[in-house]
């Protein structure tokens, strides 16, 4: 998509597969409120954070794509939570250059980190909140809960506890010859990159969902979470939270991928590594481009709104690129 190949296409995330390759090539993505877009026929990670959205180098082909896609499905019982939400005319109407005039806007730091490799993305920042005040946003700056929100939300992570049984099931509702039919048998075959057989040995000796406290810690820890930030919304009345996805350095690909993928890797959990608002509260997220870091790397800032906002977030992100114009990408 960056490289005009398509003129847009669909991520799905657990983490925040939409919105880092986003950040990474300089595009627009839309993480959807959960149950927006069906899941249907995606490889299953996390039964509870699995999203699919638009990756596009403009708002307006990242809406158009979401106007498409969103909608009830019964192949995903998830979707029937946001019925009645899509607009009937889809989001292109949400297209409003002056969106921004008078929006409250919560500046989230918490989340940032604040090292020497921290300096040029929240640099980048700094111009970007400019900008959002100079188009009529009122910045709210700093907005912070009275809990440190990225713990919270770094140790709201059931991917592992999920797994096996949302891939169990994926792939027994497989028609013809499927080569496995378990996590476990995946795992006897040998068949999969080094660096994540660790990770699926631990998922398979997961038990049950419905027996494992772990797990139900984490679904009350996920629920803690989109309480808190409604309540920080709603305190300082905010339309959404701008923050950048990420302050420290993109890695390279030997970085993220040691070996070809033959190496295991522990993920990032420092601030600044990656965004996981979104992510943890299923709340709906557009990143936009903001600008490059004096290496040449792009950062995008994200806005984030309320539980099917996707109308409002819309809006202020593409108020937003108007307002910078040097950074679209037609």
């Amino acid at each position: 998509v960056s490289a005009v190949f398509a003129q847009g296409g669909l991520g799905t995330e657990t983490g925040s597969s939409v919105r880092s390759p986003s950040n990474n090539n300089g595009l627009v993505g839309i993480s959807p409120s959960e149950g927006l877009v069906s899941r249907d026929g995606v490889i299953p990670i996390s039964l509870t954070l699995d999203r699919v959205g638009p990756m596009a180098r403009n708002v307006t082909d990242a809406a158009a794509l979401l106007s498409a896609v969103a909608g009830m499905d019964a192949a995903d019982l998830v979707t029937l939570k946001a019925a009645g939400r899509k607009p009937a005319a889809g989001y292109m109407g949400c297209l409003d250059p002056n969106r921004l005039k008078g929006a409250r806007l919560g500046v989230l730091r918490q989340l940032n980190g604040d090292g020497p490799t921290d300096k040029p993305a929240m640099e980048l920042f700094e111009k970007a909140l400019a900008d959002l005040k100079k188009a009529g946003a009122v910045i709210v700056d700093p907005v912070a809960p009275s809990t440190d929100l990225w713990t919270l939300l770094r140790d709201v992570n059931m991917s592992d506890d999920e797994y096996k049984w949302g891939l169990n099931a994926y792939l027994a509702s497989r028609r013809g010859t499927v080569p496995v039919r378990t996590l476990s048998e995946l795992i006897a075959t040998g068949k999969y990159l080094g660096r994540l057989g660790a990770r699926y040995t631990e998922c398979d000796a997961k038990p049950r969902m419905e027996l494992n406290p772990e797990y139900s810690a984490k679904v009350q820890g996920r629920a803690v979470a989109r309480e808190v930030v409604t309540a920080l919304m709603d305190r300082h009345g905010l339309d959404a939270l701008v923050y950048p996805h990420r302050t420290q350095p993109i890695p390279t690909i030997e970085e993220a991928a040691p070996g070809g993928g033959s190496t295991s890797v522990s993920e990032p959990r420092a601030r600044g590594s990656s965004a996981r608002l979104s992510t943890v509260t299923g709340y709906p997220t557009v990143i936009v481009p903001c600008g490059y870091t004096p290496d040449g790397l792009p950062l995008g800032i994200e806005f984030t709104g309320r539980l099917y906002a996707e109308p409002t977030v819309i809006g202020l992100a593409f108020a937003y690129e108007q307002q910078t114009l040097s950074l679209i990408h037609i």
